[in-house]
């Protein structure tokens, strides 16, 4: 029940998301500074490229936040189970983070692939229209990385990406759990306290992240970046850097989130009733 919740829930929330995600992705990756800031990265995307470039990369992340949340929220809650003791009515909130951080963990195997992919096509800027498919899909790339050099491909990027799922999962189940607590005892909508405590889950674990998110997304986009060089740049660069980008996403994880949880919720009461 909380995986099925789960998968619904993150795909909504990332088709809602995705615009966002687009322009986030070409911002961390712009060292040229061709964009003076996120209204002008939108424009610009949307004149030369047609407006549907802002959803290019949309069925990767469809797919792995299938696999996130059904397998994020499904460990999540069997950790939970583990850690419940009978003479307690909840976790505590380290326990929660706990569960969150290792549901972390076993999602970065399964989806950093589909994420480096959905990168890729995203940082493309080949005109996408809708009676167009882009040049490449996910798995037709995976497929080619696969073949050029392996395992080792297909990963590239793995350790940062683990580096900031872990912390980030434990973060953003542990902010959610704190907040929808506090609105509850005051007796909130229901709704609107899984939503505004999802949204703020969701802008808590991305502004944690999100130095380690950018680094990520330069080492996956240029082939020629090893982990050393990447740090050099990003030290010579400054701390301003990591976060270019920063305002635009996390407008989007107050929206996806918020939904992710308001729809998780509301399918978990549903299904619960049955």
């Amino acid at each position: 029940v909380d995986s099925f919740a789960g998968i619904i829930g993150g795909v909504v929330g990332i088709i809602v998301g995705q615009p966002f995600d687009t322009i986030k992705a070409r911002l961390q990756v712009d060292v040229l500074k061709q964009y003076k800031s996120s209204f002008e990265c939108a424009t610009k995307t949307i004149s030369q490229e047609g407006a549907f470039s802002l959803f290019k990369g949309v069925t990767p992340p469809c797919i792995s936040v299938a696999i996130v949340n059904g397998v994020c929220f499904g460990t999540y809650s069997v950790v939970c189970n583990v850690l419940q003791k009978p003479d307690e009515s909840q976790l505590s909130i380290a326990e929660v983070t706990l569960a969150g951080s290792i549901g972390g963990a076993v999602e970065c195997l399964i989806v950093s692939p589909l994420e480096y992919a959905k990168l890729k096509i995203q940082l493309s800027h080949e005109p996408l229209r809708v009676t167009r498919q882009p040049s490449i899909g996910p798995f037709r790339f995976l497929q080619q990385r696969w073949r050029e050099r392996g395992v080792r491909g297909v990963y590239r990027g793995l350790a940062m990406f683990a580096a900031r799922d872990v912390p980030t999962f434990g973060v953003y189940f542990g902010s959610y759990e704190l907040c929808v607590r506090a609105m509850r005892a005051r007796h909130w909508h229901e709704q609107s306290a899984t939503f505004l405590a999802g949204g703020v889950a969701g802008v808590a674990s991305w502004f944690l992240c999100y130095p380690m998110d950018a680094l990520k997304s330069r080492f996956q986009a240029d082939e020629r970046l090893t982990y050393a060089r990447v740090w050099r740049e990003a030290r010579r660069a400054g701390v301003p850097a990591l976060f270019r980008g920063c305002s635009i996403t996390l407008v989007r994880a107050f929206l996806v989130n918020g939904v992710t949880f308001g729809v998780y919720e509301a399918l978990i009461a549903r299904l619960n009733r049955r």
